[in-house]
């Protein structure tokens, strides 16, 4: 990231095969869950796919972090999936 603060994890993604996409996630040493709704495609139409903020509000120092996610529930396919500064404090 460019700058130390919070941030919140966004993703493009397609859901399907559960009413929920639930994926557990570590950033660096933090620890946290996704709840998203599934899409029922396999995004084959550009309209098919969400983009979505999940207001994750982690501390991320200036630099490379390192972003693991475990399924728990439903399939995915992602577009891409990166950090935006927070809103919140």
């Amino acid at each position: 990231v460019p700058e130390s603060g919070y941030y919140d994890l966004v993703i493009k993604y397609v859901g399907w095969g559960s009413d929920v996409i639930e994926r557990l996630f570590k950033i660096n040493d933090s620890y946290g869950s996704l709840a998203l709704p599934a899409t029922g495609t396999y995004g084959q139409l550009p309209t098919e796919w969400i983009a979505t903020r999940n207001f994750t509000k982690v501390y991320l120092e200036k630099g490379t972090n390192t972003l693991t996610l475990y399924p728990k529930t439903g399939n995915w396919n992602f577009d891409w999936i990166g950090f935006v500064k927070s809103d919140k404090k």
